[in-house]
């Protein structure tokens, strides 16, 4: 099972994306976050150390304040994706490397792409599938930007989601 850790943006701003979602014809099985980690095949002792990381992390750690001012695609083989991009400040890149210094003492280690110094924060507005002509996803999500950016958030809290056959949320915590 695969393991993803994310950070909910406080009320005011997953409205925000929330109602862009809606304009825009998008539909997402999630709400919006930031991914903080991702972890493959933890199995349960990983599992539980998985959450035991997130519960200590979330009482040790203020969100801070993000302000979402930029679109970023991932252009790639297999799916293209859109997303909103929080200016990386130092408080959201010791945010992240919190996380993953705790994770690291027991014993879990990302995904690489999530690991400070490779991490790229951001809001997934959209993806289509490799292949699929993003031309009108672009031109439908950037119509509907204009009239919501910059948005600032709190992140909020921190949650395990369980990705099988569908995705299970394990855990969510108030961030301090």
């Amino acid at each position: 099972m695969k393991h993803v850790i994310f950070v909910n943006l406080d009320a005011e701003a997953t409205a925000a994306i929330s109602e862009l979602w809606a304009k825009a014809g998008i539909v997402s099985e999630v709400p919006p976050h930031l991914t903080l980690a991702v972890y493959e095949n933890a199995g349960n002792a990983g599992r539980n150390n998985i959450l035991s990381a997130v519960k200590d992390f979330a009482a040790a750690f203020e969100g801070p304040l993000v302000r979402f001012a930029n679109v970023g695609i991932f252009p790639a083989r297999d799916k293209t994706v859109i997303f909103l991009a929080p200016i990386v400040a130092p408080p959201l890149l010791d945010f992240h490397k919190g996380f993953h210094d705790l994770s690291e003492k027991l014993d879990l280690k990302s995904v690489e792409y999530y690991r400070p110094g490779q991490w790229i924060p951001h809001c997934t507005l959209d993806e289509r599938a490799g292949g699929q002509d993003t031309g009108p996803m672009l031109e439908t999500v950037f119509m509907h930007l204009r009239d919501v950016m910059p948005i600032s958030a709190r992140l909020d809290s921190i949650e395990v989601i369980e990705v099988g056959n569908t995705l299970a949320s394990l855990t969510r915590h108030p961030l301090r």
